[in-house]
């Protein structure tokens, strides 16, 4: 099965997906610190479904944020959906992911057929100022190296 690559400009961001398959469209949307390389073992489910793998802002091969930048991981994918002429999809997302996932749904009830997420934090969440401070060295660590850089931050290495 093929994959297309595809750039999806939301405001002055570039958002990329991989997009393969036909039938129904699975959103799949990956966790802190991964890209939808996280999703090449799911590229089979493309011959029963139409897959769009995306990787959110600041990861990935999408655009970086700003410092001070405004936006809406929801809003991201309701516009990655829209350049797709995709009126409604399942959307799955995994950590990171599956809190856009959740957004999303609660910001497109219409829009989601299904929701599947896993190992997913809220939306409201208030964290640790430890975690907080954690999460910002992996971020700085991907500016500096890139998602290597975030991977084995993350991961202590």
């Amino acid at each position: 099965m093929k994959f297309e690559s595809r750039y999806i400009t939301v405001n002055e961001a570039k958002l990329y997906a991989e997009l393969g398959g036909s039938g129904e469209t699975i959103i799949l949307l990956p966790g802190f610190t991964l890209d939808h390389r996280m999703f090449n073992y799911q590229k089979p489910l493309g011959d029963k479904y139409n897959l769009v793998m995306v990787d959110p802002r600041g990861f990935g091969y999408s655009s970086e944020i700003k410092k001070g930048e405004v936006y809406s991981h929801s809003e991201d994918i309701s516009a990655v959906m829209n350049e797709l002429g995709i009126e409604q999809a399942i959307v799955l997302g995994v950590s990171m992911g599956g809190k856009m996932a959740i957004d999303f749904a609660i910001d497109n009830k219409d829009r989601v057929k299904a929701l599947i997420v896993a190992s997913s934090g809220l939306g409201g969440t208030i964290y640790s100022s430890k975690l907080k401070r954690m999460v910002g060295m992996v971020l700085a660590k991907g500016r500096e190296n890139g998602a290597d850089g975030m991977k084995n931050a993350w991961l202590g290495q």
